[in-house]
């Protein structure tokens, strides 16, 4: 019988592999190594991505569909870098963030930052660079994307308040300490508002790995366009776990 918590509990979708096995044995890995400090001022994770769902079509002898990793390092001024660079093996997707965020704790944006997607085509269409911002207008906070031969558009409306970056909740979750947040706006790969976003904790879960017990909390988070993602917690503030609609990213690695 399997201990995973339903959020996560993928285990009925895939014949070929061992789901459980293949989620826990890194995590096992990574839970054992030196929690990141809460002080730091540079932060790293990296996440595996597992697919929920399994078509047996994938060519590669491999379960992992793809990473992401995450740095950030506090700067002089006080604020944080990020980088994020999420990788999608199955689809030959890549993704770049290069932002910052204020030291605060629902970490709003600052304008602007940069976006690069790539993908494995050998033309033209192979990728494309960002830039980004929040713009005053009207009342309106309006997120304006520029490519790099000055071609100019609005991607979407925010809520007054600068809004946020998916990638920033890695950092925004471990300070809720079991609170609430409404009216987020939350930015889909930089680039798309996702509004009236909500965090809501969910109970606490603990399991068995590899002879030493852990505790997770767990939190979810909703909003207009966005799909809920669940995302669990460790005592110590890293993001363990991060449960989504086809994909699931586990921590492996964790430095700080």
């Amino acid at each position: 019988m399997t201990q995973l918590h339903w959020t996560i509990n993928n285990t009925a979708s895939h014949q070929k592999w061992d789901y459980e096995k293949e989620l826990t044995t890194p995590l096992a890995r990574a839970l054992s190594s030196k929690p990141v400090s809460s002080s730091a001022d540079h932060k790293f994770h990296r996440y595996l991505m597992l697919p929920n769902y399994w078509a047996d079509w994938y060519p590669r002898n491999a379960f992992p569909m793809g990473s992401v990793t995450a740095n950030r390092t506090r700067r002089d001024d006080g604020e944080w870098s990020y980088k994020v660079m999420h990788s999608n093996d199955q689809s030959g997707e890549h993704l770049n963030l290069n932002f910052a965020c204020k030291d605060e704790p629902l970490r709003p944006l600052i304008s602007p930052w940069n976006i690069r997607t790539s993908n494995s085509a050998d033309s033209s269409y192979s990728g494309i660079d960002w830039t980004a911002q929040c713009q005053n207008a009207e009342g309106k906070l309006n997120v304006q994307l520029t490519t790099a031969n000055g071609m100019s558009f609005v991607s979407g409306v925010c809520n007054p308040q600068n809004p946020t970056g998916f990638w920033a909740l890695l950092d925004i979750l471990p300070a809720l300490a079991g609170d609430t947040v409404d009216d987020l706006c939350v930015l889909e790969d930089l680039q798309i508002p996702k509004l009236n976003c909500r965090i809501r904790p969910l109970e606490k879960w603990t399991f068995e790995l590899q002879g030493g017990h852990h505790q997770l909390f767990g939190y979810s988070l909703q909003g207009e366009g966005l799909p809920p993602t669940y995302w669990w917690v460790t005592e110590t503030g890293d993001v363990a776990l991060i449960a989504m609609t086809f994909s699931t990213y586990v921590l492996v690695e964790r430095d700080g």
